[in-house]
């Protein structure tokens, strides 16, 4: 069964529309926007704001304000941070795979050759992905920082 809701709240000009459907409280809530072609909304800040667009029909553009020089600096802190994790994370699954590969040759599964480039293939593998994690870190913090 569908259920109309009743907004909570409505705001309405030659824009279009606005209609507050659902709120959980501290600002935490559903809207349903119609906008007219090239209407523009918004002309405010909000310090910080997690929102959800879905475009129906048409198209959006956000314009955000330039970022400070104190809060490119905790940007690039925490790309470093996340590209430190997923070295981590390689260089954990590295080591899981080359226990199996031990284990493989410890059960005569596999010869000692064959060990030894099972493990240089594992280690290619993580070598390649901590460059390209490196690349993509380093050319997102030049751009932050541009």
């Amino acid at each position: 069964m569908i259920k109309i809701l009743e907004p909570y709240f409505l705001f309405e000009d030659e824009r279009g529309f606005l209609k507050g459907l659902i709120n959980f409280g501290n600002w935490h809530e559903i809207n349903l926007i119609y906008s007219q072609a090239n209407s523009i909304r918004g002309n405010h800040y909000h310090k910080e704001t997690e929102e959800i667009f879905i475009i129906l029909e048409g198209k959006i553009k956000v314009t955000l304000p330039p970022l400070s020089q104190e809060r490119r600096i905790e940007i690039i802190k925490i790309i470093k941070q996340e590209a430190e994790k997923r070295k981590i994370t390689l260089r954990i699954l590295r080591d899981e795979f080359n226990k199996k590969i031990n284990n493989q040759f410890e059960n005569k599964e596999i010869s000692e050759d064959q060990k030894f480039k099972l493990k240089e293939k594992v280690q290619k593998i993580v070598d390649d992905a901590n460059k390209e994690i490196e690349n993509l870190s380093e050319n997102k913090i030049r751009e932050i920082s541009a």
